[in-house]
């Protein structure tokens, strides 16, 4: 007897080692596109909060004067003389808040928009260097961004602020 072909057993020997293969190569399919997806959106957010934090810096750095400071908010004066703050509340009404927190994103205001530099943030937090009696005598301001990813995931970003009026002795006292 010459028989050509393959018997039903082996047919399905065949099938079920493909299914196997199959299956195992599409949860490594899947896990490689949410590590992507993962590693995708962390670089989002970190990139968010490195812009975020450069502009807080940027313009706090080029203060005149500090006025008010707490971990929520920072009141400097501006070498114009305009006064900003930098309180990262939910006050929709507050009309001198050059940066808000709204909806966990970071907007800039101006006078005539409102306009988004941040998504995901969760907390931005401002702290003086340690050892300072009264506002003249701040020098160094450490800044700390918090952020998170869709997953839950937090991420922490901190810069320093050294103020440039203290660091070439051109603060002038108010009178």
């Amino acid at each position: 007897m010459n028989n050509k072909g393959f018997t039903l057993l082996e047919i399905m020997v065949v099938i079920l080692l493909i299914t196997f293969l199959t299956t195992a190569l599409g949860g490594l399919l899947v896990t490689g596109v949410q590590t992507f997806t993962n590693f995708k959106n962390q670089i989002e957010l970190q990139q968010n909060l490195r812009f975020a934090l450069y502009n807080l810096t940027t313009e706090i750095r080029k203060a005149r004067q500090i006025l008010e400071i707490n971990e929520k908010m920072i009141k400097i004066k501006t070498r114009n003389n305009e006064t900003f703050t930098y309180e990262l509340d939910k006050d929709p009404q507050a009309t001198e808040h050059l940066y808000q927190i709204s909806g966990n994103n970071l907007y800039r205001f101006s006078p005539n928009s409102k306009a988004p530099i941040a998504n995901f943030i969760d907390k931005i937090i401002f702290k003086p260097k340690e050892g300072y009696q009264n506002l003249e005598d701040i020098t160094y301001i450490d800044i700390t961004i918090l952020g998170f990813m869709p997953s839950g995931k937090k991420i922490e970003l901190n810069s320093g602020v050294q103020l440039k009026w203290k660091s070439f002795g051109s603060f002038v006292k108010e009178g």
